[in-house]
């Protein structure tokens, strides 16, 4: 029965100090054009590529699909990081990383629908 004092002494200590012994973090940031759903929500149909243009800027790319009508678009990359660890000892990391593109299609050079893909 001697051993059975340091382990509980030692499960106490543990469980004392569990807020020390554990941690985790997690960051998300985008790379390219990022237009959140409230911008989105901004681009009513009827709107001017120059109102576009001055909401979100520049697209990544554009194309003529006949002679009245241009899609826009706009792509980011989404990238979380994430990790934690235990006592400092185990640890782990992880990266995900999603594609979005933002679209904007204009017919006679008017916003006919905007919407994420």
């Amino acid at each position: 029965m001697n051993l059975a004092r340091p382990a509980l002494l030692a499960l106490v200590l543990c469980l004392g100090l569990s807020g020390c012994l554990i941690g985790s973090r997690s960051r998300t940031h985008h790379e390219g054009r990022y237009v959140s759903q409230e911008t989105l929500a901004q681009i009513e149909t009827g709107r001017s590529k120059a109102y576009v243009l001055a909401l979100i800027g520049e697209p990544s790319e554009k194309k003529t699909v006949d002679e009245h009508t241009e899609l826009w678009s706009w792509s980011y990359t989404e990238r979380t990081d994430s990790g934690g660890h235990v006592i400092f000892i185990l640890s782990s990391d992880r990266s995900t990383e999603t594609q979005h593109t933002t679209f904007v299609e204009f017919h006679d050079s008017l916003v006919v629908k905007a919407w994420n893909g």
